[in-house]
């Protein structure tokens, strides 16, 4: 559960930490919706850090960029 809370709360900083809550809950509803399809992996982690001919499915996962969050307040928003 807590991987799952972890690899959700960096896909909605990375993805929307500087949009309004309602861009940050759109994330969240995205993820969750590609886990509820069989075109998808079946877990949060999975959906998140899930690779494809093109890149990624979310792109901050291989930006080559850290992946260490910098903004405390933005990240416990997320979580």
């Amino acid at each position: 559960m807590i991987e799952a809370l972890l690899c959700m709360t960096l896909n909605i900083y990375f993805e929307a930490r500087s949009e309004p809550i309602q861009g940050q809950i759109a994330v969240a509803e995205v993820t969750l919706n590609r886990v509820k399809s069989p075109d998808y992996p079946d877990d949060i982690c999975s959906v998140v850090l899930q690779e494809n001919n093109d890149g990624c499915q979310f792109s901050w996962w291989c930006d080559g960029k850290s992946d260490k969050p910098k903004e405390y307040n933005s990240f416990q928003t997320a979580k």
